[in-house]
C-alpha cells in the first residue's frame, strides 16, 4: 500500500510540476510581450501623415456589429483571432468615410470586401448613404473583390464601379427563414413542453409544438421577409441603374444563364450589368495604381487602411463641442438580468449607464442604439423606468433602431421621444412567452419514477422530473397574460395610442421599420446620424457633438486590451491555427455555444418578451 500510495504521490508531483513550469512559462511569455510593446511604443515616434492622392481602403474583416463583443484580452494574446470572430464597429465605417471626404488627401475610397463574413441589410443602406455623402465630395468609389456574397455585393453596388475577379463569382440568391420543428423528436423522447404565450402570434416556441410552420407564421415571416428583399433589390437596382425587376429575373433565370456562359459566374455577372470589369487580381491593381499611384512601400495601389486612418488621425469617434452633447449609449444583444459584458444586454448594466448619462452635467440628449431581438422581460422592464427617469429630468431621449429592436427591444425604446428606424428594421413582436419542459415520461420510460410528499399543493410543482397540474398551468398562463397586458398598455401611453391601434400592431407580430411607421410604432425612418441630429436638435446643441458612453474597463483590461490590440495591428499575435487555444476552442464550441443559450434564459419570473425569429437577412 505504502508503495502504491509512493507511485501516485510521484505522478501527482510531476503532474503539479509540469503544470507550475506551464504556469511560469506563460507568465513569461505576457512579461515579454509587455516588454516587446513597450519597446514598440517607444520606438515608433508618430505616424507619418497621408500621403496625398492616398485611397482609404474600406476592407472590414469579420462582422460588422454595433458594438465589439468583450472578450478576455488573455484570450486574444494567447488565441488570436479568426475572420468569424474578428468584429468592426459600424461607427468605424461611418466615421472615416465622412473624415475622409474632407481630408484633402485622400482621393478616392475602395471597397475591398471579401473578407467580410457579415454586415446585414441594414448596416449596409446605411453605410451606402454614408457612401453616397462621400460621394459628393466629387471622388470617386471603387468596389473590387472575387468572390461576392449577396451581403457583401448590397455594399458593392453603391460604388461608381465594381471589378470583380475574372475567375471569381457573385452569387444572388433572396431571403429566407427556415427553422427547425421538434414536436415529433421531443415525443420520441417523451419530453413535455409547456408553453405559455401571449400574442397571437408569437411564435418563438412553435418548433416545440408543431412540425412545420403555421400558416399564420408563414404569412407573417414572408411579409416582412419580402419587404427587406424589395429593400435590396430596390437599392442595387438604382445604384447600378438597372431595371425594375431585374435582380429577381438575375436569379430565376440563373439556371438559363449559367448555360449560356458554360457555368461562368463571373460573366453572368458581367452580362447583367452587375459589375463593370472582369480582372485578375494583378489587372485589378494595375488600374487602380493608374487611378491613385503605386504604393512605396510594398507592391501595389497606395491606400490606407480605414482602422490605421482613424487611429492615424487621432479620431475620438465624435467632435468634442466644449460644452453640452448627445450622448449614445449601444444596447446591443439579447437581454437578460443583471450584469453583463459588452455584447449582451444587461438590464443591471444598461440601466447603470442610463443613469450614468443622466448624471453627466454635459449630457444635455441621450440616444439609446438598440440592435436586440429582446429576452428578460424584467430586465426590459429595468431599462424601460431609466428612459422614464431621464426624461423627468428634462433630458431628451431618441431611440435609434439598428438591424432589430422587437419584443424586448422595441420595450426598451417605445418610451422615448422619438423612434427611429431604417425601412428594413425588424422591430414590433409586441407579446410574451414562458415555457418549462417536463421529462417524467422520458424517466418513466427507463423505469425511474417520482413521488414523494409536501405540504402545500404548490411545493414541488416546478419540478422538471413531474408533470405540470392544471392550476399550475392556469397560474403561469395568468401571469404570462398580465405581463402582455402591461406591454400593452406601456405601448398605449408611451407611444399615444388607442387599444385598438396597439392591438393592430401587437399580437406578437413583426413588422418592417417601413410598416411599423404607418402603425405608428415608430416616428421617422432614418439612420444613426439621422437619429443623433434630431437628438441634438431636441436638446439645442451642434449636430456634430456626440460622445459615446460604454462600460468601463478596469485597468487591467484596459492595459491588456491595449496590449492585444497594439500586437494584433502589427501583425504579432499568434493566427487560429498556430494559437496554443485553437484546437480546445474548436472542441469546446457546441458546449460554450449551448452555454451562452442557457445564460441567456435568466429572467427571475421565467417570462421573455423576446422575438426568436427576428434574424434579420
Amino acid at each position: 500500500m505504502s508503495e502504491s500510495q509512493g507511485v501516485l504521490g510521484r505522478l501527482f508531483s510531476g503532474f503539479w510540476r509540469g503544470l507550475t513550469w506551464l504556469r511560469v512559462s506563460l507568465s513569461n511569455l505576457l512579461f515579454l510581450l509587455v516588454v516587446l510593446l513597450v519597446v514598440i511604443a517607444l520606438s515608433g515616434g508618430s505616424p507619418d501623415p497621408v500621403e496625398d492622392n492616398t485611397a482609404l481602403l474600406i476592407n472590414p474583416v469579420g462582422v460588422v456589429v454595433e458594438e465589439r463583443t468583450f472578450r478576455d484580452p488573455v484570450e486574444l494574446l494567447l488565441g488570436g483571432n479568426s475572420v468569424a470572430e474578428q468584429e468592426v464597429l459600424f461607427t468605424d465605417i461611418l466615421d472615416a468615410l465622412a473624415a475622409a471626404a474632407e481630408d484633402p488627401a485622400i482621393s478616392a475610397v475602395v471597397m475591398q470586401l471579401d473578407r467580410l463574413r457579415y454586415v446585414g441589410i441594414t448596416k449596409s443602406l446605411e453605410i451606402g448613404e454614408a457612401i453616397e455623402a462621400f460621394k459628393l465630395s466629387g471622388k470617386p468609389v471603387l468596389s473590387i473583390g472575387d468572390y461576392m456574397s449577396q451581403d457583401q455585393y448590397l455594399l458593392a453596388s453603391y460604388a461608381d464601379e465594381v471589378y470583380l475577379n475574372s475567375h471569381g463569382g457573385l452569387f444572388l440568391e433572396g431571403y429566407s427563414s427556415y427553422r427547425s420543428y421538434f414536436k415529433d423528436a421531443l415525443e420520441k423522447v417523451k419530453v413535455d413542453v409547456n408553453v405559455f404565450v401571449a400574442g397571437e402570434n408569437k411564435d418563438a416556441m412553435e418548433p416545440f409544438l408543431r412540425n412545420d410552420m403555421s400558416d399564420s407564421n408563414r404569412a407573417i415571416n414572408l411579409a416582412w421577409l419580402n419587404a427587406l428583399w424589395q429593400q435590396y433589390t430596390g437599392a442595387v437596382e438604382q445604384n447600378r441603374s438597372l431595371n425594375p425587376g431585374a435582380i429577381d429575373d438575375y436569379i430565376t433565370s440563373y439556371d438559363e444563364l449559367s448555360r449560356e456562359t458554360n457555368g461562368d459566374y463571373a460573366q453572368m455577372a458581367l452580362a447583367t450589368g452587375l459589375v463593370d470589369k472582369l480582372l485578375t487580381r494583378t489587372g485589378m491593381m494595375e488600374h487602380l495604381i493608374d487611378i491613385v499611384g503605386a504604393s512605396d512601400r510594398e507592391s501595389g495601389f497606395r491606400a490606407i487602411e480605414f482602422d490605421r486612418y482613424l487611429g492615424r488621425n487621432g479620431f475620438s469617434g465624435y467632435a468634442a463641442s466644449g460644452g453640452d452633447e448627445v450622448g449614445v449609449i449601444v444596447a446591443s444583444g439579447v437581454i437578460v438580468d443583471g450584469e453583463q459584458p459588452a455584447g449582451m444586454i444587461g438590464g443591471d448594466t444598461l440601466a447603470g449607464l442610463i443613469r450614468d448619462a443622466r448624471a453627466d452635467e454635459n449630457i444635455a440628449a441621450l440616444v439609446l442604439r438598440i440592435d436586440s431581438g429582446g429576452g428578460s422581460a424584467f430586465a426590459s422592464e429595468v431599462v424601460r423606468q431609466e428612459i422614464l427617469n431621464t426624461r423627468a429630468e428634462g433630458i431628451p431621449v431618441v431611440a435609434s433602431m439598428g438591424a432589430v429592436a422587437a419584443s424586448g427591444g422595441y420595450w426598451i425604446a417605445m418610451d422615448a421621444d422619438q423612434i427611429w428606424a431604417m425601412p428594413t428594421t425588424l422591430t414590433g413582436s409586441i407579446g410574451v412567452w414562458s415555457s418549462i419542459p417536463t421529462v417524467e415520461r422520458s424517466l418513466a420510460a427507463v423505469g425511474i419514477h417520482t413521488d414523494g410528499v409536501a405540504t402545500t399543493p404548490l411545493a414541488g410543482a416546478l419540478r422538471v422530473d413531474r408533470s405540470l397540474a392544471p392550476p399550475v398551468t392556469n397560474i403561469l398562463q395568468r401571469h404570462v397574460d398580465h405581463l402582455y397586458s402591461n406591454f400593452v398598455s406601456y405601448v398605449m401611453a408611451g407611444r399615444d395610442m388607442s387599444e385598438a391601434e396597439v392591438a393592430a400592431a401587437a399580437e406578437g407580430r413583426v413588422w418592417s421599420g417601413e410598416k411599423a411607421l404607418e402603425l405608428g410604432l415608430v416616428d421617422h425612418l432614418g439612420g444613426f446620424d439621422a437619429a443623433i441630429a434630431a437628438a441634438a436638435d431636441l436638446a439645442g446643441v451642434p449636430r456634430d457633438a456626440y460622445r459615446f458612453i460604454r462600460q468601463p474597463l478596469s485597468p487591467r483590461e484596459q492595459f491588456l486590451q491595449g496590449l492585444a490590440g497594439e500586437l494584433a495591428q502589427r501583425g504579432f499575435l499568434p493566427s487560429v491555427e498556430t494559437s496554443l487555444l485553437s484546437g480546445y476552442k474548436e472542441l469546446m464550441e457546441p458546449v460554450m455555444a449551448a452555454g451562452m443559450l442557457l445564460r441567456q434564459f435568466n429572467d427571475p419570473a421565467g417570462l421573455y418578451a423576446r422575438c426568436v425569429v427576428c434574424t434579420p437577412p
